[in-house]
């Protein structure tokens, strides 16, 4: 993984696609551990939430199926270049519903003490 081109497109374009970066068989064994709890997992209570959206907080507490994922050393070394020194904190898992609105306009940093020198 080129990690100096994402950090580029992070900052030129606010976002990164790398396709392929699980294979079917990886998707495949996460789907199949992921899905079971989205089957019990409620939707969202109001329209920011989404009424048709799913929310699985604190996965890693669920399943080990996301440990390599989230332990990839492209990955750790992509949050080294975009905050420096860094503990995982939070992951959350969404599932976005066919119809859903989008929400609003807003920014998930307000919740860590970050200077905000990125664009918002």
């Amino acid at each position: 993984m080129d990690v100096a081109a994402l950090v580029g497109e992070l900052q030129t374009d606010g976002y990164a696609v790398r396709p392929g970066v699980l294979g079917r068989s990886e998707v495949a064994a996460l789907r199949s551990v992921l899905d079971p709890i989205l089957a019990v997992t409620p939707t969202g209570r109001n329209p920011f939430e989404g009424y048709r959206t799913k929310r699985i907080y604190s996965p890693l507490a669920k399943t080990r199926v996301l440990d390599e994922l989230v332990l990839s050393p492209w990955l750790e070394e992509l949050a080294r270049a975009l905050i420096g020194p860094h503990t995982l904190s939070s992951l959350i898992g969404v599932q976005i519903g066919p119809g859903e609105v989008a929400q609003e306009i807003h920014y998930d940093a307000a919740a860590y003490p970050l200077p905000r020198s990125h664009r918002q």
